[in-house]
């Protein structure tokens, strides 16, 4: 099977999330670490998103420019505006071995980075390709709002790639 650009950024995002899943472990990993593949995560269905929206994404780590540029598309992006945080992770806490950690709440944060990947998929005409046997993208998370978005994944009577993506909202 032949992937678009959003189907492969997705793919990618997935695989980078469960990495950063299978290190969110505190006393085993460092935050850097699980922190560069929760952005990493954040960056590719930022782009993939951008993508489905008839945008090039521009090539920059910035997650503030990438949730800018969806918010010019009219997007609501204040339920992800804390993802931003993890920009830091693309370049210092890699290189620079004296950048005090955030002391950031994993679960939450793993959580909002499902729910913007499910998010991007609403663009596709199919569902997106799991990184590995086994993951279900669609299947809803554990957070108590997940179930009204599961539905709206499920929906096949919505307008276009470009309409959805750019009015629906979400609350954590």
């Amino acid at each position: 099977m032949v992937l678009t650009e959003a189907e492969g950024l997705l793919m990618l995002a997935a695989a980078d999330l469960e990495t950063a899943e299978a290190s969110s472990d505190p006393l085993i990993f460092r935050e850097g670490a699980w922190g560069f593949w929760m952005r990493q995560a954040i960056e590719k269905a930022l782009k993939a998103w951008l993508v489905l929206l008839g945008e090039t994404p521009p090539l920059t780590p910035d997650l503030d420019r990438l949730l800018l540029s969806l918010e010019q598309h009219g997007v609501n992006i204040a339920p992800f505006q804390e993802l931003t945080q993890f920009t830091i992770y693309a370049v210092q806490f890699r290189y620079d071995p004296t950048s005090e950690p955030l002391g950031l709440d994993r679960p939450p944060f793993q959580r909002m980075v499902h729910a913007l990947s499910k998010l991007s998929t609403l663009g596709l005409n199919r569902p997106p390709v799991p990184p590995h046997p086994g993951i279900d993208l669609l299947h809803p998370l554990e957070h108590p709002h997940q179930q009204r978005q599961h539905h709206l994944l499920q929906q096949r009577d919505l307008p276009s790639a470009s309409d959805r993506l750019s009015t629906h909202s979400i609350a954590f």
